[in-house]
């Protein structure tokens, strides 16, 4: 009994209880984490300070603001508006339409959150396809996923794992990564992702029939 109440087994069995109430997902994940933070302080698990004082984190601060930014520009149609230019520009040609659209999703997503960037253009996709008997949904989601994921590596804000990472470098060393360290081979990775989409066949039917 008392190895069920260290602390290390007590963190796992909320952990557990978390990751449970995720999947059944009948609470918000916002409730679920606020539940799970509460545990750990009641279980003694952490105390108050450690648990809570990362919600004043910069780094928690500077993703909210952003996620507020990505929606702002799904609710008010922005990122439809330029979808439609994007539309425009590749009049029907698919390789211009999905080098277009990857373009657009990398550099967006240096200043967006990735999740609601994919998440605004999906539509943009699916009524281009939709117009289209020769264009799939399924050849478009991947690269323009992949775009958001490589263009957000190109600056310090793209994406939570270079904000983590800044925050621990300033916590051991002091020092801290600048807004565009990260430009120079972000930018080369997303690159080369356009250059292989430029030169092989993404369709799917074509591989998999």
């Amino acid at each position: 009994m008392d190895q069920l109440l260290q602390p290390q087994v007590l963190g796992l069995i909320i952990l557990g209880i978390c990751i449970l109430l995720f999947l059944i997902n009948r609470l918000s994940q916002a409730t679920v984490g606020f539940i799970g933070c509460l545990l750990m302080v009641l279980t003694k698990v952490a105390s108050f300070e450690d648990v809570f004082s990362q919600f004043s984190n910069d780094i928690v601060l500077l993703m909210a603001s952003a996620m507020v930014v990505g929606i702002a520009m799904f609710n008010t149609g922005v990122a439809q508006i330029l979808g439609k230019y994007v539309i425009r520009f590749s009049s029907g040609n698919e390789k211009i339409f999905l080098i277009s659209i990857c373009i657009l999703t990398g550099i967006l997503s240096m200043f967006l959150p990735n999740t609601a960037l994919i998440a605004s253009f999906i539509p943009i996709i699916d009524s281009v396809c939709k117009s289209s008997t020769s264009l799939k949904r399924r050849d478009f989601v991947l690269p323009v996923a992949l775009s958001a994921m490589f263009g957000g590596a190109s600056t310090l804000i793209g994406t939570t794992p270079q904000l983590t990472a800044n925050g621990l470098l300033m916590k051991l060393t002091e020092k801290e990564l600048g807004m565009w360290d990260l430009t120079g081979p972000g930018l080369l990775i997303f690159l080369l992702f356009l250059i292989f989409l430029l030169f092989m066949d993404l369709r799917m039917e074509k591989k998999y029939g």
